[in-house]
């Protein structure tokens, strides 16, 4: 079984909770919710596998999903709810319907059920603005204070929006080129209606990579489903409006 990196906490007796980060940053941007919720529950936050260190062979949604069982088998865990902010949305989304008795609840943070349309127009465009700056030699680093801040409200605290460039920055090129083709292939849009666990999915005004509007329309096609808007608020929703997503996380798991 391959070694799954994870930042484990154990405070609480009740049932366990995966976090799933996004593209380019790790298990810190759950911080607040792993504080907030490890009083009651066992939280888990791994750091999304690597290709280059052998944790994973191929980088694909479905390879990720069964990296995510093997650490919950690692650490005895049957069941659990997850937590998903985006790419890792995409992921939980994946464990959900692979094998639904192993997931309890899904959360979903900015995530949706494809990438982009119904063709590959705008999926195109968009590795291509995303990939243009490495081509051009600029640095992990320089991606990271380029694009983190553009997914923060003007009144995000700004040690979260350090926090998160500097985990962006760590990124390997290599690992970050993948997890974007990677992304850009996600499309679950005719296998969401098979969804059966309660799903909470949560929406971002300012939210420019998941749109509410498309989020919504999502929600309504998951049968046990509760979809929140929060305002004045971006993609990274879990560290821009940090009370208003852990009081959501909290009512819904309860």
């Amino acid at each position: 079984m391959r070694k799954i990196s994870i930042k484990y906490i154990s405070k609480g007796d009740g049932p366990a909770i995966l976090c799933l980060h996004g593209l380019g940053l790790d298990y810190n941007s759950f911080l607040p919710q792993i504080n907030y919720l490890s009083d009651e529950y066992k939280v888990i936050a791994w750091k999304m596998p690597s290709f280059e260190t052998g944790e994973i062979k191929e980088i694909s949604f479905k390879n990720l999903a069964s990296a995510g069982f093997e650490l919950l088998d690692s650490l005895n865990i049957k069941n659990c709810h997850i937590i998903g902010h985006s790419m890792g949305g995409m992921i939980a989304i994946e464990m959900a319907l692979l094998k639904k008795h192993r997931v309890k609840s899904l959360c979903l943070l900015g995530a949706t059920s494809a990438f982009g349309g119904k063709d590959d127009t705008f999926k195109n465009s968009f590795l291509q603005s995303r990939l243009k700056p490495l081509s051009e030699g600029r640095s992990m680093s320089d991606i990271a204070k380029l694009n983190v801040p553009l997914m923060f409200s003007k009144n995000a605290r700004q040690t979260y929006i350090d926090a998160s460039i500097k985990a962006m920055a760590e990124t390997s090129e290599n690992n970050y080129r993948l997890a974007l083709e990677c992304l850009t292939t996600f499309d679950k849009r005719k296998e969401i209606s098979l969804i059966e666990q309660p799903c909470c999915l949560i929406a971002a005004s300012l939210d420019q990579a998941a749109p509410s509007k498309t989020i919504k329309k999502m929600s309504a096609n998951i049968k046990r489903s509760i979809f929140h808007l929060i305002e004045d608020c971006g993609h990274m929703m879990q560290l821009d409006k940090v009370d208003q997503v852990n009081h959501i996380l909290r009512t819904f798991i309860k």
